[in-house]
C-alpha cells in the first residue's frame, strides 16, 4: 500500500513514490509509463516523450530496464505553482499564449492517427496556423529581477529541453540546475516562430529554436487571458490573475 510522504503536495503523488514511503509503483500517463520505488524508471510510451528526450533515455523497453541496473541516478526539480487550484506542480513546462490552443484543439479533433509521426505532423500544421492567426495577449512577467511587459505569442516556463510535438524551445534546460528556463517570444517575432515551425514541417529536422532563454528561480507572471497550460493539461483562469512560480529541487530521481 502507498503512503504519502509528509512533504509532498498532494498532487504530486500520482507521479511520486519514494522509499520507505511507498512500495513499488507502476502507473501509466498519456506520455510516459514509470515504475516508481526511489529511483523512477521511465518507459517512453507516447508520442513526443519530452521528458526522456531532456534525459536521453531512448532504445527499446526491454533495453532501458536492462540498463536499469548499472545506470546513474539523474535529480529531477518541479516548479511549484501557486495561483490557481488545479494544479500546484509542473513537471515539463507550464505557458501562455499558442501552446494552450494548440492543446485544446488536438483534444478536440475527431479523427486521430495511430502513427506517432502523423500525429506530430499534425501538431506542427496545427500550431503553424496558430501562429500566424493568434491575438497577442499581455503579459507582465518578473523573473527573481528582471522585469517584462509586452504582447507576446508565446510564453513558456519550462523546466525540460523540448515542448509540444518535440519542439526544442529551451536546448540548454537541466531539469537538476535549480532554475526554469523562460521563453518570451513578443508580437514582433510572428514571423520567426512560424518559420520555426515551418522549417520542421518542411525538412523533419530535430532542430533547436535558436531564441536566447532566460532563467530563474522564482518568477511572478499575469497573463491578459483566460487559458494557460501546465504539463500537457489546459487550465482556464481568470483574466490578469497572477500566478507564483519557484523551483523545488530534487524532487524526483530518475534512471538515465
Amino acid at each position: 500500500m502507498r503512503k504519502a510522504h509528509p512533504k509532498q503536495p498532494t498532487s504530486l503523488l500520482p507521479w511520486v513514490a519514494m522509499a520507505p514511503y511507498a512500495s513499488l509503483l507502476h502507473t501509466c500517463s498519456r506520455d510516459h509509463c514509470v515504475e516508481k520505488s526511489g529511483p523512477i524508471g521511465l518507459l517512453p510510451a507516447g508520442t513526443a516523450n519530452n521528458i526522456a528526450r531532456t534525459l536521453g533515455i531512448k532504445g527499446s523497453n526491454e533495453d532501458i530496464i536492462n540498463h536499469w541496473a548499472s545506470s546513474e541516478k539523474k535529480p529531477f526539480d518541479i516548479g511549484r505553482i501557486s495561483g490557481i487550484e488545479e494544479k500546484d506542480f509542473l513537471l515539463e513546462a507550464l505557458g501562455f499564449g499558442v501552446f494552450p490552443k494548440l492543446i485544446r484543439e488536438m483534444g478536440n479533433r475527431k479523427e486521430k492517427s495511430d502513427n506517432p509521426e502523423d500525429e506530430l505532423r499534425d501538431a506542427l500544421q496545427r500550431l503553424h496556423n496558430i501562429i500566424l492567426s493568434y491575438k497577442t495577449r499581455e503579459c507582465e512577467i518578473v523573473l527573481d529581477d528582471q522585469h517584462f511587459h509586452d504582447k507576446f505569442l508565446m510564453v513558456e516556463i519550462m523546466n525540460i529541453q523540448s515542448l509540444g510535438p518535440n519542439l526544442k524551445l529551451a536546448p540548454l534546460a537541466d531539469p537538476a540546475d535549480g532554475e526554469l528556463d523562460v521563453i518570451l517570444v513578443p508580437a514582433s517575432q510572428r514571423e520567426e516562430l512560424a518559420g520555426y515551425i515551418e522549417r520542421r514541417l518542411r525538412y523533419g529536422k530535430d532542430e533547436p529554436f535558436l531564441y536566447k532563454a532566460h532563467r530563474a528561480k522564482k518568477i511572478k507572471v499575469t497573463w491578459a487571458g483566460h487559458l494557460l497550460h501546465v504539463d500537457d493539461e489546459v487550465v482556464k483562469i481568470e483574466r490578469s490573475q497572477e500566478l507564483n512560480i519557484s523551483v523545488v529541487q530534487n524532487v524526483l530521481e530518475f534512471l538515465v
